[in-house]
């Protein structure tokens, strides 16, 4: 456009400075109109007019009213008063009293940089504008007098350039916010990350106190860490705090329920603080349209609105990836060591059932070895005796002699229930009746300070089990508790119930490699006593291990390997100054009950004849059973081994009535042995003899017509009672 002289001009823009006129008008087709400025704050763009004169004030209202929110003032100092960080433009007339457009301008812009800043003038000199607008203080001007819709052009064009730099400087902000936390993200771990994003978060938002969670997989909410900062200092709390559902409340626990921000200008109390704050803000946490967690802060100094709510809300969305990523990676890392322990545990299942498998195969053959060693001593200690009359001197020494054999006996048989080759007669066993009837030899166990007590679930199943080897089984766990409690007062506890084991629970146990879920009868032993630490407790099972000094037997390592000739398991636990508590398991109904072969009857005087054949590779159980055989009345043949043994069959034929046959032998073991016989002689009797229990020792010849067992060492006489059972059937 052109000015009055025809001189080429800018209505906004930089121009020669000129005095203003206030008796000119400043829109031109305008009527004047008493002052409309709005101050309803609807959210509009602000727009703040400074002019001393009240009739341009209210012109330029008149114009702008119905898009802007406008504030105006009188002078230079009242619109400085006016200034807030919410301002868009402001217009500003250049000669005022007191103080220039051009000075309040460079004043406001050292306040509010981002507001735009438009100088109104009469007669602009370019030379004064242009170093104005070098100086910082003014952006544009606009030249009176000027149309309506020229004015409404310029705010319209300023308010738009404000809303690109702030969005500009937001979105530079966000991406520093964004970067700062994914640093934190790389660099830190544990609560520091949480605490380092509370420092972010409180610094943006001016805040004094801050708190951040997760959603755990139970559920719960839980902030790792507190942030309250005091100036540009930050205190962090050390403690946690982790809120069940239940306890959801306020502004976060509204936030969280509702999905979406809650904010409170009101006193208001907030999680890990004891103060009230003047104002707070929540809003959660969501990734992918799930919300993982939470993000609140309370400030005494800031009074949150829409800006800070929205700031928050960017920082919260700012945060989820990373919230997300590092719950991911801690859930893995869970994962992993989940499965380190667990690949750990099996390793040591693996080598304990190795070392058990071991020692047990160990056991055996030594125990194998032994009863075929004490056969012959307690056989020709019986036979001794039986020819030696009442009153020899030397009947007492015999005694003796067969009295150790026993316990040496006893304590093979310990540790073939080590090895889970005991002697088991199998039968239904009601459990509780067999711990019932036990109560005065338990009572007599014990130590006198220690108060024993039962508690029977009713109507338990049956276990089908050897009672012998159950009662032992109970006494050495009740002898051991006993143990634990020494001279102080104490209480041991029997418990027996009905328990459905899964696969976690039976991972828990000694021997669950094999085990089938299911149904268990449960004995409890627990004791008041001195309890163990975990490297007594990884050494109770081992053979001849004791805390006692004077400890030397088989005690927990037999009920071990009972247990395990059962097909059951054991749980072991204990903690220094808390007790012990041993859990067996019994597998309840497994199989039907299974009777034990014809028991041996009392031979009294009986007397036998024919031809009887012993086959065994240990040459002092044959010296030791023919002596017994002919002291009945038998012939006797030997064989050494299988292969003899059915040569002399052969040799004799029928002639040979009954075979005592070994288990255990070189080249012909006792079952192929036996097979051949039976094709050789389909009516030949056969007794197996074994230094194993029965159980093991009669499986494989289940069917195929036994005619009995008898379990090594044994008597003279207990053969005898047993070979006149088979013969007379």
């Amino acid at each position: 456009m052109a000015d009055r002289s025809g001189r080429a001009t800018r209505r906004s823009g930089v121009a020669s400075s000129a005095s203003d006129s206030s008796c000119r008008p400043m829109v031109r087709g305008m009527h004047m109109t008493e002052d409309t400025r709005s101050d309803s704050g609807t959210g509009l763009p602000k727009v703040l007019i400074i002019d001393d004169e009240p009739g341009n004030r209210r012109m330029m209202a008149g114009v702008l009213e119905d898009e802007f929110e406008l504030v105006t003032a009188a002078d230079g100092e009242e619109g400085l008063s006016r200034l807030a960080g919410d301002l868009s433009v402001i217009l500003c007339d250049e000669r005022m009293p007191g103080m220039s457009g051009i000075e309040v301008l460079r004043k406001a812009r050292s306040k509010f940089e981002d507001v735009s800043r438009v100088l109104v003038t009469a007669y602009p000199d370019r030379r004064v504008l242009s170093g104005a607008i070098n100086e910082g203080g003014v952006r544009r001007y606009l030249e009176k007098p000027f149309a309506p819709n020229e004015l409404l052009a310029l705010v319209r064009q300023e308010v738009s350039y404000v809303h690109l730099v702030r969005d500009d400087a937001r979105r530079a902000e966000e991406l520093l916010i964004r970067n700062r936390i994914a640093e934190v993200f790389l660099a830190t771990s544990g609560e520091e990350m949480f605490s380092d994003l509370l420092k972010i978060v409180l610094d943006a938002v001016h805040g004094e106190h801050g708190i951040l969670g997760y959603l755990s997989e139970e559920g719960e909410l839980v902030f790792p860490t507190i942030v309250q900062r005091r100036g540009q200092r930050f205190k962090v709390s050390e403690r946690s705090l982790v809120l069940s559902h239940n306890r959801w409340e306020g502004i976060w626990g509204e936030a969280l329920t509702e999905r979406e921000a809650r904010s409170s200008v009101e006193p208001v109390d907030l999680p890990g603080s004891s103060d009230t704050f003047r104002s707070a803000l929540s809003v959660p946490i969501t990734h992918r349209g799930k919300v993982i967690g939470n993000l609140t802060v309370g400030s005494d100094i800031t009074e949150y609105g829409m800006k800070e709510t929205e700031l928050l809300g960017t920082l919260a969305a700012a945060i989820a990836p990373v919230l997300q990523a590092r719950l991911e990676r801690d859930r893995q890392e869970r994962a992993r060591q989940r499965e380190e322990e667990a690949r750990l545990a099996l390793e040591k299942q693996i080598q304990q059932a190795q070392k058990l498998e071991s020692l047990g195969v160990l056991a055996g053959g030594i125990a194998h070895d032994f009863n075929n060693i004490l056969t012959g001593v307690l056989g020709n200690a019986s036979l001794a005796m039986a020819q030696l009359p009442p009153d020899s001197p030397v009947r007492e020494d015999i005694e003796q002699v067969e009295k150790a054999a026993r316990w040496a006996a006893e304590l093979t048989q310990q540790m073939l229930a080590y090895s889970g080759r005991g002697r088991f007669v199998v039968e239904p066993l009601d459990l509780a009746r067999v711990v019932g009837e036990m109560a005065p030899l338990l009572d007599s166990a014990i130590s006198k300070k220690a108060v024993r007590r039962f508690d029977f679930a009713p109507d338990l199943p049956p276990v089908i089990a050897d009672s012998a080897q159950v009662r032992q089984l109970l006494m050495n766990l009740i002898t051991n508790a006993s143990d634990a409690i020494g001279s102080e007062n104490g209480a041991i506890t029997v418990k027996t119930d009905l328990l459905h084991a899964d696969r976690e629970y039976l991972a828990g146990t000694f021997m669950d490699w094999d085990l089938e879920e299911g149904a268990y009868v449960r004995v409890e032993v627990s004791d008041t006593g001195c309890g163990m630490d975990e490297e007594t407790r990884s050494k109770i099972f081992d053979p001849f291990f004791s805390t006692k000094f004077t400890g030397r037997g088989l005690g927990l390592a037999a009920v071990l390997g009972i247990v395990r000739g059962h097909k059951g398991a054991l749980k072991v636990y204990s903690e220094p100054g808390k007790g012990t508590n041993i859990t067996v398991l019994f597998p309840a109904g497994a199989e039907g009950e299974r009777h034990p072969l014809p028991a041996a009857r009392s031979a009294g005087d009986w007397r036998g004849e024919g031809l009887v054949m012993v086959v065994d590779d240990e040459e002092v159980v044959r010296r030791t059973a023919s002596a017994a055989l002919e002291r009945l009345g038998f012939e006797v043949i030997v064989a050494a081994d299988g292969c003899e043994a059915l040569t002399l069959i052969e040799a004799r034929g029928r002639e040979v009535q009954l075979v005592l046959l070994d288990m255990t032998m070189p080249k012909m073991d006792g079952l192929e042995t036996f097979l051949e016989l039976k094709r050789i002689d389909p009516d030949l009797k056969v007794i197996l003899s074994s230094g194993y229990n029965e159980q093991e020792a009669t499986n494989r010849f289940t069917g195929e017509g036994l005619a009995g067992f008898i379990q090594k060492p044994y008597s003279s006489k207990k053969l005898a009672e047993l070979i006149r059972g088979v013969l007379k059937e």
